[in-house]
């Protein structure tokens, strides 16, 4: 009996089930017959509205188009289409949402750079590869700078040289007597040089103080950093796990297959000229005293004043990972491309990072200094007797000039030179914080974190869920 009475009251829980079942069945489908009316009402209406506003175009009593109607009444379809396909394609006003009609326009993303970071040791790590260390990789002996693109080809120059100007020049620093105005010519009493016929001034390179380390990219973006990489913060206040690489204190990183430091922030040129002739010259009758010919040249060298030559620099923390670690918040990595989604650029324009050299100071960051370009101060040469002699000179009566073993001080002046050495521009960005809530529902925000003593804030992503229980 009691059997009996169980399998009726299953039977009932079916049939009551399948009704409700039915029932949903039917109200979902009388709801979306509900919206394609309301759909069909609103895409009647926009088109009657265009239609009514063509007519209003060829009507006699149209204001901004006075047209013959008969003549340009064909006009009155085309347009009508227009108006509609451009709706269409244009995607305003939008009159549904899920699905979007008309169509959302969808805005092309250029892909997510790599992620490069430094490495120090002899052995690069699993997955990662060293784009420094072979002649042709595109960090081989090359600084990164800061830019808001990354850059396909090398600028900037391993050396820099300067061409040198007249200033000024001394009287000569003797003078002879020669005889009165005749026929042989001579150097004046008073002539200098103002021109110069030849000039060399040697190279010299533009590294600053240096600390080489290996480039390292990983394609895409890893789940965990291997123990022994070194990134970049803009904070002394680190993240657990991570300890300041003061080794790069002082010096510029460049990218290499090996570590080492060399260069300098200052250097000199030597520099040579040959003058040009004297400026004025004498007359004097022939006679048998040597003197000084009246084309005569002079040639000296010397060495320029020392100039600093550091590239536009900023000071940053270098940091290394002491474990396998994931991605921390705060770190700030190098990209050949712009940077994925939980990094925000800090290489674009008017940013930190945009248009500078990196130099390490675990101490403290943020220092700023360099330049492009540089010159260095006037170079005074002495310029030494000449051999270049006449034999005719007389000696009386007298008559003054300049004289053979005479001397003269030569200033130059130096053109202003870029000193950058051979850089890639570089895209730098910083890891997000990213806060997961599990809540309910489906939500995504963003937001702002103001700074703290552990990372400067920048954008987030705050995950919540959200659901209807």
């Amino acid at each position: 009996m009691s059997g009996q009475i169980n399998c009726n009251r299953s039977m009932r829980l079916n049939n009551q089930e399948k009704k409700l079942k039915s029932r949903r069945q039917n109200r979902n489908l009388w709801e979306w017959i509900e919206i394609f009316r309301n759909l069909w009402r609103v895409v009647f209406t926009y088109v009657k509205l265009s239609i009514k506003f063509t007519n209003g175009i060829f009507s006699k009593r149209a204001i901004f188009v006075c047209l013959p109607r008969r003549k340009f009444t064909f006009l009155r379809g085309p347009l009508v289409f227009v108006l509609i396909i451009s709706w269409i394609f244009s995607g305003w006003p939008q009159i549904w949402q899920k699905p979007a009609i008309p169509p959302e326009i969808e805005n092309t993303q250029a892909a997510a750079g790599d992620l490069i970071l430094l490495w120090d040791g002899d052995t690069i790590p699993s997955g990662w590869t060293c784009i420094s260390c072979a002649s042709g990789d595109p960090y081989y002996q090359v600084y990164p700078r800061g830019a808001a693109t990354y850059g396909t080809a090398t600028s900037g120059a391993a050396t820099h040289s300067h061409t040198v100007s007249y200033v000024s020049c001394t009287g000569p620093s003797a003078t002879a007597q020669y005889d009165a105005p005749g026929t042989a010519s001579y150097s004046s009493a008073t002539h200098i040089h103002n021109t110069i016929s030849s000039q060399t001034v040697d190279s010299a390179s533009n590294d600053p103080l240096y600390r080489s380390l290996k480039i390292i990219r990983y394609t895409g973006m890893p789940a965990t950093l291997p123990a022994g990489v070194i990134g970049i913060f803009d904070t002394t206040s680190l993240p657990e796990n991570w300890s300041a690489y003061s080794l790069q204190d002082t010096y510029f990183l460049k990218g290499d297959g090996v570590v080492a430091t060399s260069g300098s922030n200052t250097h000199t040129h030597s520099v040579s000229v040959t003058t040009g002739g004297p400026d004025t010259t004498e007359t004097a009758l022939a006679g048998a005293k040597a003197g000084e010919s009246p084309t005569h040249t002079h040639t000296g060298s010397g060495t320029s004043a020392s100039t600093d030559h550091q590239p536009p620099y900023l000071e940053v923390v270098f940091a290394q990972a002491s474990v396998d670690t994931p991605i921390p918040p705060g770190l700030i990595a190098l990209f050949d491309a712009a940077p994925p989604t939980d990094w925000t650029l800090v290489s674009g324009t008017g940013q930190p990072f945009n248009g500078v050299f990196l130099k390490g100071n675990s101490t403290a960051y943020g220092g700023t200094g360099g330049a492009e370009t540089h010159t260095h101060a006037n170079l005074d040469i002495n310029l030494p007797a000449t051999a270049d002699t006449i034999a005719t000179a007389d000696t009386a009566p007298a008559e003054v000039g300049a004289d053979i073993a005479h001397t003269h001080t030569f200033t130059v002046s130096f053109s202003t030179e870029s000193h950058l050495p051979v850089y890639r521009n570089t895209v730098f960005a910083k890891r997000d914080l990213i806060l997961t809530v599990a809540t309910t529902g489906s939500q995504v925000a963003n937001m702002n974190i103001p700074s703290t003593d552990n990372y400067v804030g920048g954008a987030f992503t705050f995950f919540s869920d959200f659901s209807n229980n």
